[in-house]
Parts: structure tokens; C-alpha cells; sequence
């Protein structure tokens, strides 16, 4: 339980760093730099959380899995960049591909993961 309420945490924290203003302290070419990290390393967490703590979600087969985990992922993105005016920033479309590929990388994870645990 608690490392879930640590995931949580972290993840709503990288969720108000993308929303948030980065002060210019930090040079434009790092934050250009370490910005898709960012939503590669936010949705990763997303993706775990939803995977791992959703019972219905856990108990499905892999294929199910990753296409809830994908249209959960590209709907969030979505709507994401859909408000991003309203906080006087852009919409850009590569911040979906940044989501989607961070939810795929973590499931890719998890899976070989489990195969790997199944084998030994």
C-alpha cells in the first residue's frame, strides 16, 4: 500500500511539473532536452499504476490489457493537449507519441518481466 500511495505521489508530481511553469533558472535547451523524458516517465507510472492495481485490468489477458492500457493512454494525452490553451501553452502532437510510447515501454516491461519470473 504504501509504495502505491509513493507511485501516486510521484506520478501527480510529474503530472504539475508538466502542467506547471518552469522557472528560468534552467536553460531552454535542458528543458527541451529532458521534456519528453518527462512524459515518457509520467505515463510509464500511469501505465504501472493502472495495470498493477486495477483488478479488472490485471485479470485480463495481455492483448485486452494493452488495448485498454493504449486507449487510456491516448484519451489522457488527448485531453491533455485539448486543455493546454487554457494554460497558455501549445498543443503538440508529439507529447501524444511521448504518452503512448512511455505506457508501451512500461507494459513491454511487465511483460517480459512476468516471463521472465515464470521461467525461473
Amino acid at each position: 500500500m504504501f509504495k502505491k500511495i509513493i507511485i501516486i505521489l510521484l506520478a501527480c508530481v510529474l503530472i504539475i511539473l508538466l502542467f506547471g511553469h518552469i522557472p528560468d533558472l534552467i536553460a531552454p535547451r535542458l528543458i527541451w532536452a529532458l521534456w519528453p523524458i518527462g512524459h515518457v516517465v509520467c505515463f510509464s507510472l500511469l501505465a504501472w499504476l493502472l495495470i498493477s492495481f486495477n483488478t479488472k485490468i490485471k485479470s485480463s489477458n495481455s492483448q485486452r490489457q494493452l488495448l485498454i492500457l493504449l486507449l487510456a493512454t491516448l484519451i489522457v494525452g488527448c485531453a491533455i493537449e485539448l486543455i493546454q490553451p487554457l494554460f497558455s501553452r501549445s498543443r503538440q502532437l508529439t507529447d501524444i507519441y511521448y504518452n503512448l510510447f512511455g505506457a508501451l515501454a512500461i507494459y513491454l516491461f511487465l511483460v517480459i518481466l512476468a516471463s521472465l519470473i515464470t521461467e525461473c
